[in-house]
């Protein structure tokens, strides 16, 4: 971007443009994509950390309001003119907002690494450009990019074992397009930058995803899966979500950075318009269970930031945590546990998590003919906290019984709001059988005070929830 130039250790660095949403204005997937006036571009920065780095960024424009998130990170910068300056002194994303512009230049400071892999069966991508198209995966395959290198496409696999997607680079899928079925069906599968099905033994670690056609990071009924230090960035297009699971196990995913254009990280069960199905070479994958996502930082723009749901076509979810995560902008829930279909969703903790308001919110907007136009309706809106809800929905549910919540725990609960309200949270359940019960809240914060009181922490309990405790 011209209007800036960013220095780390007095060293003129180059920056990667991408394009984000500049409104949550949303709409079902109309068979062409978003209207380039509901975004806006930005760049962001990936680079290697050992010790401390200094950033400066000179600036064609005054400077009055610059933010540095997450809040968490204590990053205090110091203005000086039109120059900002502020240091980095571990591995971590970092956010700069510059307010007075609505503006922002992201940093992902990367631990130095040495990676290994083998000789033979590496597929490497060195730097420049390069233009595979679609990459499908073979076991014990290792898909490396390397730094400064952007690679057009994506990257496929389906029942394969042992496979490595890494590197310090990019892995660009703006130039996948999106195709209208013969049925014209509103909402037909489209293609991820990283989808993997039925595979084993998966490790994805390094690299920056950007502009993602749908949703990012996609694994599909596989089991012992690692992601680490991805960076997921330029999404704007309808559902660019950004890492869901569906009908996962064994998955640990950390020290990600997500800014995505519908759901951030997610546990989902199939959803019946995108499944190639449960069950599969004999084997039945009709849950998610032990999953954990920890040490994230969130930048979601339209749906949840850290979500058990919404679609949930699966026996059970059970035994997964969102641990020590900053969500430092949401759109919609912060914290949710949304079951729409019949699975049993059980033993789900939220813990050391950190929300960052706004003085104002922008409330989510859906779109319902081709002229609307973005209008912020209710500016006292905040996103909700917590949601724990199970109810039917004519568009995502499927057919038959509906399921129920058991066994929520929020624990270290922190909200930073200028505004000094207490964002709302809201457990209904759907029926007598079909419910909600056993969530406890312990230690639950507004900018630094202790929230004991139900009423204080605007907390609404409807019908069929039961047991719901803030301690």
């Amino acid at each position: 971007m011209e209007k800036y130039r960013v220095y780390i250790d007095n060293g003129l660095a180059e920056l990667q443009p991408a394009r984000v949403s500049r409104y949550p204005i949303n709409r079902n997937w109309p068979g062409h994509q978003r209207m380039l006036d509901q975004t806006k571009e930005t760049a962001f920065l990936s680079f290697n950390i050992k010790d401390k780095k200094t950033v400066r960024i000179e600036c064609d424009f005054g400077i009055k309001n610059v933010i540095v998130r997450p809040l968490s990170l204590n990053i205090k910068p110091t203005i000086q003119d039109q120059t900002v300056i502020f240091e980095i002194n571990k591995p971590c994303q970092v956010v700069v907002e510059f307010k007075d512009v609505s503006e922002e230049l992201h940093f992902f400071a990367n631990e130095e690494k040495k990676y290994e892999f083998p000789e033979e069966n590496v597929l490497y991508f060195g730097k420049g450009e390069h233009t595979p198209g679609r990459i499908n995966l073979v076991s014990g395959q290792t898909v490396f990019i390397d730094e400064g290198a952007v690679v057009y496409g994506e990257i496929y696999g389906i029942d394969v074992e042992d496979v490595k997607i890494m590197g310090g680079g990019i892995l660009d899928h703006s130039r996948i397009k999106e195709e209208v079925e013969p049925d014209g069906f509103i909402d037909p599968p489209r293609p991820s930058p990283i989808k993997i099905e039925y595979g084993k033994n998966i490790t994805i670690c390094g690299i920056v995803i950007r502009d993602s056609c749908f949703l990012s990071v996609r694994p599909i009924c596989c089991e012992n899966v690692h992601i680490d230090n991805i960076k997921i960035i330029g999404n704007w297009r309808y559902n660019s979500d950004g890492i869901d699971l569906l009908n996962c196990r064994h998955v640990l995913v950390e020290n990600c950075f997500v800014r995505s254009f519908d759901d951030s990280l997610c546990v989902k069960g199939f959803a019946s318009a995108y499944a190639g199905g449960i069950h599969h070479n004999d084997r039945d994958y009709d849950l998610s269970e032990d999953i954990v996502f920890r040490n994230c930082v969130v930048f979601n723009e339209w749906g949840k930031a850290l979500e058990i749901g919404i679609d949930l076509c699966a026996k059970r979810i059970e035994n997964c945590r969102f641990e020590n995560c900053d969500v430092i902008h949401a759109t919609g829930p912060v914290m949710d546990v949304s079951n729409v279909d019949y699975a049993h969703v059980s033993n789900i903790v939220f813990e050391n998590i950190r929300a960052e308001y706004d003085e104002v919110s922008f409330n989510p907007m859906f779109q319902k003919n081709e002229g609307d136009t973005y209008i912020n309706k209710d500016t006292n809106y905040m996103p909700p906290l917590m949601c724990g809800l199970v109810f039917y929905s004519e568009y995502y549910s499927s057919k038959g019984k509906r399921g129920k919540i058991s066994n929520i725990t929020f624990s270290n609960i922190s909200v930073s709001s200028p505004s000094l309200a207490m964002p709302p949270s809201a457990f209904c359940g759907y029926s007598e059988e079909y419910g909600v019960k056993n969530i406890k809240i312990k230690n639950l914060y507004l900018n630094g005070e202790k929230i004991t009181d139900m009423s204080k922490a605007n907390i609404s309990v409807g019908e069929f929830a039961e047991n719901i405790v803030l301690e």
